[in-house]
């Protein structure tokens, strides 16, 4: 199992290929007890219609998602501040 992570769309940092590929490419080269492990990552180009000064209008887009291992204990969030 996995849970995915949806980046923002054309978050900064995130619009050049090679750039990103190789932070994440870092990200999934570390092994620590206390870090989750990415262990993919997708990038997909799309044209998407966006509203600007209220019309629509065409836009590219780069939707970015991280893989990593699925953990069954809950959420940091929930370790950290309680269920």
């Amino acid at each position: 199992m996995i849970a995915v992570k949806k980046l923002e769309e054309n978050a900064p940092g995130t619009d050049d290929e090679k750039a990103f590929s190789t932070k994440v490419q870092n990200l999934m080269a570390l092994e620590h007890e206390n870090i989750v492990k990415v262990v993919a990552f997708c990038r997909e180009p799309l044209m998407k219609l966006v509203q600007s000064d209220g019309e629509f209008v065409k836009a590219h887009i780069i939707e970015s998602l991280l893989c990593y291992e699925y953990l069954q204990k809950g959420s940091l969030h929930d370790y950290l501040f309680g269920m």
